[in-house]
């Protein structure tokens, strides 16, 4: 028995599938990123300019009892954002560590910034 279509399923195909096409490219990223930066430089410097800067500056926080902690909207993207791109990094660390198991000799590692790392924690053995 064939499946019934729901009235809108064409119209949410013929849309979505080109942008999965889009986001499986590898430049994908960037041009979101360049995209992004231009709609936010054009409404910073447009009237709207001064609600933007408001709505980031909007305290956000957490209360429990007498306890607070509240910053800006802007900090809570920024920490959080810095939190998750150090995460990757480690995990990009490890897996060079672990799955390459690059050779103990000094001239075979990444770079001279990483040495004394990669000796102490004894990860090239």
């Amino acid at each position: 028995m064939k499946q019934k279509l729901y009235p809108l399923e064409a119209l949410f195909g013929t849309i979505i599938t080109p942008f999965e096409r889009f986001l499986r490219q590898t430049t994908s990223g960037g041009i979101i990123l360049v995209v992004m930066t231009i709609c936010t430089l054009l409404i910073a410097n447009s009237p709207w300019g001064h609600t933007f800067q408001r709505f980031w500056e909007r305290p956000v926080g957490f209360t429990f009892d007498s306890w607070i902690l509240e910053r800006p909207l802007r900090e809570w993207i920024n920490e959080g954002l810095m939190a998750l791109f150090f995460l990757v990094v480690g995990l990009e660390l490890n897996w060079v560590a672990s799955v390459l198991q690059w050779p103990s000799s000094s001239a075979n590692l990444p770079s001279p910034a990483i040495q004394p790392c990669w000796r102490r924690q004894n990860w090239a053995s």
